[in-house]
């Protein structure tokens, strides 16, 4: 169900993400009467116990550099469980923290069969992957979405600074080699 969730959110938060936020209260320690809340940000996202830069030089003509992190945070949450870095040329990198190695593979297995499970979904590529330079196994998977549009999936799981975690990939182009990875992703990802 989460899959068909990021899926059908995926192209929304696409077109969304050009939009930059207005100026506003900076979220302090506090009660709040809401269920969770949204933290965006468009210069950096954390990871692993670690901050990457987003690129700068956002434009039409540069829609790479146009990416934005999202988490959300549900009420009397401490920490982001989840979160998603998608970028405005059709690329998204998103994860979720699992308890352990188990989980994380658990995680992984349960997104790749929901998706390949999918209407118009072809047959699931065994891929190996590396994740923060640790081999990892993965999944390649094409969904045709009409119209003659396709979206790409890379999908993992791996481990870092205590942490374990699956992630998926997206994409609106092929998936095959590391070059079809969105540089910001490489430093986390890439495929053997």
């Amino acid at each position: 169900m989460r899959a068909i969730l990021i899926l059908i959110c995926s192209p929304g938060s696409l077109f969304c993400s050009a939009q930059y936020p207005s100026s506003g209260d900076t979220l302090a320690k506090g009660r709040f009467d809401t269920v969770f809340v949204q933290i965006r940000n468009r210069a950096s996202f954390p990871f692993c116990s670690s901050t990457y830069s987003l690129p700068d030089g956002c434009s039409e003509d540069r829609p790479e550099n146009c990416c934005g992190y999202l988490a959300t945070v549900r009420k009397n949450q401490k920490v982001a469980t989840e979160g998603s870095v998608g970028c405005d040329n059709g690329t998204m990198l998103s994860w979720v923290y699992c308890r352990d190695a188990g989980g994380a593979r658990y995680s992984f297995e349960s997104t790749t069969n929901q998706y390949a499970g999918m209407p118009h979904s072809l047959p699931r590529k065994p891929v190996k992957c590396l994740v923060f330079c640790q081999e990892a196994d993965g999944y390649l998977l094409e969904r045709e979405l009409g119209n003659g549009r396709k979206s790409f999936l890379l999908t993992t799981y791996g481990s870092h600074n205590g942490f374990y975690f699956s992630l998926e990939y997206r994409s609106i182009k092929t998936i095959t080699t590391t070059d079809d990875i969105q540089p910001i992703f490489r430093q986390i990802l890439s495929i053997q």
